[in-house]
């Protein structure tokens, strides 16, 4: 009786050994496929990546929208629209603002207290200047701290016409950030 169990668990030893070779000549097989069709698939391309991307870009078209305010000169235009009145910046954003296009531009910051007659004194970023369309001030990098400003905007237009606005800027301490 020994023998005969003996002979059914190598049987069961030969069949366990027989499902294990099968599992893994299946596996080989679906990776040689696997790879087989990688293979097929880059060879069969005929565009580079720079092509296909191109080729999904051409579908697309840019529209630039129109300004929906009339800028200097044009009915409806008023100097008082240049600017918001009120700008409140966290201590750690950017702010980013730019006048009206073809004209020439002279941004002015100074301290709300009028008896602090300095002026220009923030640091400006991003190649912006006070003489440029764009006014870029990154207010970590401006050395300026929290507190109250007055930003004033002057533009002159081709025609030699001088328009000005003003705001306030305030600059408030972000404490998501302590």
């Amino acid at each position: 009786m020994a023998v005969l169990m003996e002979s059914k668990d190598l049987k069961s030893i030969r069949l366990i050994k027989a499902d294990n070779t099968l599992l893994k000549f299946t596996a080989n097989c679906l990776h040689l496929l696997f790879m087989a069709l990688i293979l097929a698939l880059t060879l069969g391309c005929q565009n580079s990546v720079d092509t296909v991307i191109e080729d999904y870009n051409s579908s697309f078209e840019l529209e630039i929208p129109e300004d929906p305010h009339p800028g200097p000169g044009e009915p409806g235009f008023n100097q008082n629209d240049l600017l918001l009145d009120k700008y409140f910046i966290s201590s750690t954003e950017t702010l980013n603002l730019a006048g009206p296009a073809n004209c020439n531009y002279e941004w002015t910051f100074t301290n709300i207290d009028p008896s602090d007659n300095k002026k220009n004194f923030a640091k400006l970023v991003n190649g912006s200047s006070y003489t440029s369309r764009r006014f870029v001030m990154y207010i970590p990098l401006s050395e300026i701290s929290e507190g109250s400003y007055r930003l004033r905007l002057s533009i002159t237009d081709k025609e030699g016409n001088r328009y000005t606005d003003n705001c306030i800027l305030y600059i408030y301490k972000d404490f998501s950030q302590s």
